[in-house]
């Protein structure tokens, strides 16, 4: 998305299905166009049937959002969580209620993640893309024809900042220090090399303490009996990412993008024991005189990742379009280790070696004196995933004995993907549009690993699939007076299946396998700008038919009492909307409430009726902006409170993994001259309590959670020269 020239300074406001717009208002003020990428073409949001969310970084810097899962904060519909599955290393995405429920390399995600228009498959160590952001849009809904596969919630379109030949020496430097040991530190300057040459380096290094303590405890029984169990605390987080770009003019109408990034994190998942009634405790109890031990005895809870990500764009204007050249590999890898009480154990996840690759070819043109709005493509994707998967206890009553392995994986998924696509908006007058799209992709899947079987490692026979697929988009759009549009539109997505976490229970010797998701999405829409571009409201209704939506669910193991979490499909219905008010209001405020609402069901068998898991049925937002002139300067006031309505995480046992509601407070005050800023703020200004996810296996089982960060105030200055 690149925003037009702002006759106004920078506050904040947004709109549903419209864009975060940073402003200052004065008498004549209004709101300002934006210019977003969402039909892969620059468009104004408010002129394009789709409902799209977009966030500009000076705004998402002042409501307090740096980081990746800052970006669900006023996003309607938007749940952006660490995975329960590989927490801190990697995120869940959730729109709409479509989310990738299981933090496994073989799953894809429900949401696409584009990182300066190149795919990022799965978001394991992903901290650059909160680094030297230009813009982010958030597409709600299918996106199956432009996009393609595992976009059936949407699409996240994170725009870093391009070199620029023309603007000579520039850039900024950032610092924030907050409670917690909260210290960001960036840094962002272009280096015009020649003429036609630019270069722009940036990096960015973050780091927070721990800020949950597990108590200490002596246990009583068993071999460890007389133990004292020391106090551990958890919590902490560190990432680096740094991004060079390099831009060549190669003529008037030929560029040339390469970029080169390197991100790694690290950081203690904090994880315990999941109380009920659903409150935040970590007095960890004993169970049979013994406690947990593997954090608290070792203090080996870990996670971390890194990656390595190369991109390529070249851009050549045409006489009426133009073509682009995308091209690009990711590299990354990741582990972690979290406890699992009450069964005093471990989980470990291992995810070497793995790697993606990726080419585009797109043509875009307006054909047919502007008639025709023209948009195809060839795209191709593959990928190698390693995962190693043990859980594993330090002393296991039922078992008899120490240090025994409960379960254990080895697989290796190799993915490739091919398609075509093409999309095109007919003008039929100056009022009614009619857009028509289709991509066509032949996906096929190999898997092959072993599983922890009979006391040994077994292998099973491997898994391949072979699946084509056809979506289409139709819609249509019609603006009967300036500032009004109203549209409406049916899409198609799908999201690949694969092999399950674990042996089949139905056939023993090969592994579980989950099938397509395949949706059907049916919505009506309409954006208005009232009152002399004062007032904005946008708003989207919704309505999605899935079939094999895909879910984790409770699977028994064969020839045992025991179960493991694995992946499952069922129909669903999932319906709802989302509205937003943008207003510029007198003595330069600015007001925006946004307000998204889901209801997600299964749909047939045994679990008909039933809500599903980790979709939050109303979320809410209110966020207002006011400046005042001081000095030589301004101070630019905000208060963004943000809430989330209880939803649970696990079909099988909604009670015990019931997630509570939510708000969020979260204020800052900026003032502002010349090149400097300076800012005070509060994040959770309530220091509110709360879990992000929890998993629940069952009574005796293994059963955990994520609590979230409490209060943090701080400052943070900005030097741009």
């Amino acid at each position: 998305m690149k925003r037009r020239s702002l006759n106004l300074a920078m506050a904040a406001s947004f709109t549903v299905g419209g864009a975060l717009i940073p402003m200052t208002l004065h008498a004549a003020a209004t709101l300002e166009e934006m210019v977003v990428t969402a039909r892969k073409r620059e468009e104004n949001v408010q002129d394009i049937p789709i409902s799209v969310t977009a966030f500009a970084s000076d705004a998402l810097e002042k409501m307090g959002v740096t980081d990746f899962h800052g970006l669900a904060t006023s996003n309607p519909n938007v749940k952006i969580v660490q995975s329960g599955g590989s927490p801190v290393i990697s995120s869940t995405i959730a729109i709409r209620g479509n989310l990738q429920s299981a933090g496994t390399l073989q799953v894809d995600p429900a949401v696409g993640t584009y990182i300066d228009g190149h795919i990022v498959a799965q978001t394991i160590a992903t901290e650059g893309a909160s680094l030297d952001v230009e813009s982010v849009q958030t597409l709600k809904g299918p996106q199956g024809t432009l996009f393609g596969r595992n976009t059936t919630g949407g699409a996240l379109l994170i725009k870093t900042v391009d070199p620029d030949a023309g603007k000579g020496l520039s850039g900024y430097i950032k610092g924030e220090f907050g409670e917690l040991g909260t210290e960001n530190y960036s840094a962002a300057i272009n280096l015009p090399l020649a003429e036609t040459v630019a270069l722009r380096i940036s990096g960015k290094r973050s780091s927070q303490d721990n800020y949950e303590t597990v108590s200490q405890g002596t246990i009583t029984t068993g071999p460890y009996a007389g133990t004292n169990i020391p106090r551990v605390e958890l919590g902490y987080r560190e990432s680096e990412a740094y991004r060079a770009k390099l831009l060549w003019n190669a003529s008037e109408s030929t560029s040339v993008l390469l970029s080169l990034e390197r991100t790694t994190i690290e950081g203690s998942g904090v994880t315990n024991l999941v109380k009920q009634p659903n409150k935040v405790d970590y007095t960890v109890p004993a169970v049979n005189g013994i406690f947990p031990l593997l954090s608290q005895k070792t203090n080996n809870e870990f996670n971390e990742a890194d990656s390595k990500t190369y991109s390529l764009t070249i851009e050549h204007e045409l006489a009426n379009g133009e073509i682009k050249l995308l091209a690009g590999r990711r590299e990354y890898a990741g582990k972690n280790q979290v406890s699992l009480p009450p069964l005093y154990g471990g989980s470990l996840q291992l995810k070497p070696d793995n790697s993606d690759n990726h080419v585009e070819l797109q043509y875009n043109a307006s054909l047919f004196d502007d008639a025709l709005d023209l948009t195809s493509g060839i795209f191709y994707f593959n990928s190698t995933n390693h995962e190693i998967g043990r859980t594993y206890f330090y002393f296991n009553p039922a078992a008899g004995g120490v240090n025994s392995i409960a379960s254990d994986t080895d697989l290796t998924v190799d993915n490739e993907s091919k398609s075509l696509y093409t999309q095109g908006t007919y003008h039929i007058n100056d009022a009614l549009n009619v857009t028509a799209g289709a991509r066509y992709t032949q996906d096929d899947k190999e898997a092959s690993g072993e599983v922890f079987k009979s006391g040994a490692m077994t292998p099973l026979q491997d898994f391949k699939a072979d699946n084509g697929k056809f979506n289409y988009l139709l819609s249509v759009d019609y603006s009967p007076a300036q500032g009004m549009m109203f549209y409406a539109s049916n899409s198609t997505g799908y999201r690949a299946g694969g092999p399950g976490v674990a042996e089949s229970a139905t056939e023993p010797g090969t592994w579980g396998e989950f099938d397509l998701e395949e949706i059907t999405n049916y919505e009506l829409g309409a954006k208005l700008d009232m009152l002399d571009s004062r007032l904005r409201i946008n708003m989207a209704l919704f309505k999605q038919d899935y079939k094999n939506y895909q879910y984790t669910k409770i699977i028994p193991v064969p020839g045992s009492a025991a179960v493991v979490r694995g992946l499952g499909n069922a129909d669903a219905d999932i319906s709802g909307g989302e509205i937003e008010f943008t207003a510029l209001l007198p003595t330069d405020i600015t007001a925006t409430l946004t307000y998204g609402y889901t209801k997600a069901e299964v749909k047939g068998g045994s679990d008909d009726g039933k809500p599903l898991p980790g979709i939050p049925e109303s979320n809410y937002s209110v966020t207002i902006s006011k400046i005042f002139s001081v000095g030589p300067g301004e101070i630019d006031l905000l208060a963004n409170y943000y809430w989330r309505d209880s939803h649970f995480s696990e079909l099988a046992s909604p009670k015990q993994s019931t997630v509570e509601d939510l708000g969020l407070l979260n204020l800052s005050a900026t003032y502002t001259q010349d090149q400097w800023s300076v800012a005070a703020f509060v994040n959770n200004a309530t220091d509110e309590d709360y879990y992000t996810a929890i998993t629940y296996a069952g009574a005796g089982a293994i059963n955990f959670t994520g609590i979230g960060l409490p209060r943090v105030a701080g400052v943070r200055g900005t030097y741009n020269f």
